[in-house]
């Protein structure tokens, strides 16, 4: 899917927007918490652009590659659903609904530098159900 950008992100706990008007590429971000393993929490913004694996860290923060962090939503706090299988890389392998209601999951893996990702249109159960739907 090169070339496509992300116009819609949701948490999938609460339902609210992940968009971010902070640029990467001239383009809108997906904004996360994130936390590396020894407790230091950040905001990751990723880009929104498919194939783009541009991040932004606020406050600047250091991460290295191979490492792996903990992804929340920004609004609700909650960690981000985690897909049951880990990637190839061991790293946690995250979702975010892409259209609300309509169950566009986005998966991608949690491991700095690591660049699996892909998009599933139909629902997978995990007995959560975003507001609003």
């Amino acid at each position: 899917m090169p070339d496509k950008k992300m116009v819609d992100a949701r948490c999938p706990h609460c339902g609210k927007n992940l968009m971010d008007e902070t640029q990467i590429s001239r383009e809108t971000t997906v904004h996360l918490l994130a936390k590396q393993s020894w407790g230091e929490q950040f905001h990751l913004y990723l880009s929104s652009i498919w194939g783009n694996f541009k991040t932004k860290t606020v406050p600047e923060q250091k991460i290295e590659k191979g490492e792996k962090l903990e992804l929340y939503c920004p609004h609700c706090k909650e960690e981000l659903p985690k897909f049951h299988d880990s990637c190839m890389c061991g790293g946690k392998i995250y979702q975010i609904l892409n259209k609300l209601g309509l169950f566009g999951n986005v998966f991608f893996c949690s491991t700095v530098g690591c660049r699996w990702h892909k998009m599933q249109n139909e629902q997978i159960p995990t007995g959560k159900t975003p507001s609003g739907v």
